[in-house]
């Protein structure tokens, strides 16, 4: 018998998700420095994403890498940070974004 192997712990950043967390002031947001896309969730916890994005953005470098680790399957989620750390009405509208970029 011929098991699947998938990966339940797959992150997927649909560029629209990004652009619209770039144009927030308050935290969670994501901001260019240096050429460079930084993750803030507040004024001390600043999280460099440049290096991880290709990774987490190129449907070509997911299916690369399932692969060269022989994946069948990937469940595909957001990474941080997540929808819960919005207020609720901004939430809804960017949840809804980043699902349809999921799908």
């Amino acid at each position: 018998m011929n098991y699947a192997s998938i990966d339940f712990e797959t992150h997927y950043y649909p560029p629209a998700y990004i652009d619209l967390l770039k144009k927030r002031e308050a935290f969670p947001r994501f901001y260019v420095q240096d050429g460079e896309i930084q993750l803030a969730y507040n004024h001390a916890l600043v999280i460099p994403r440049q290096h991880l994005l290709p990774k987490f953005m190129s449907e070509e470098r997911r299916i690369k890498d399932m692969d060269a680790d022989g994946i069948d399957r990937q469940v595909v989620s957001i990474p941080l940070p997540g929808c819960d750390l919005l207020p609720p009405d901004e939430a809804t509208k960017v949840c809804r974004v980043a699902n349809d970029g999921l799908a």
